[in-house]
């Protein structure tokens, strides 16, 4: 993440932007719209609309509350890591910085 998290309300939505979001959201999108399109054509009883309509709705949670949570906790405890290490690094300035080789013999030569 480059952008604050309600920045990215106002960033085009593409490939470029959104990679890991783009390819699955568009076809699931189609498919929906297909699913729609035959459900208005064919006329379903409303029960079958109704089981769709809990069926996605019940899917919605389940990725939501129980798929999602411990992946989101890996990454933010991996995101935590990356800025204590980096906190860690910058703290002592003199860790950056090489050091020069002590002056004398080399070692590569034999008298």
């Amino acid at each position: 993440m480059k952008l604050l998290p309600w920045d990215y309300f106002f960033v085009s939505f593409d490939k470029f932007n959104f990679p890991d979001l783009f390819d699955p959201l568009w076809m699931g999108s189609g498919i929906l719209l297909i699913v729609l399109i035959v459900g208005a054509i064919f006329r379903f009883d409303f029960i079958v609309i109704l089981v769709i309509l809990v069926s996605g709705l019940f899917t919605m949670a389940y990725a939501r509350f129980r798929r999602f949570p411990p992946l989101f906790e890996a990454y933010e405890h991996q995101l935590a890591r990356q800025r204590y290490l980096a906190r860690a690094r910058s703290a002592r300035p003199e860790a950056t910085i090489r050091t020069k080789r002590p002056t004398g013999r080399r070692g590569g030569k034999r008298r």
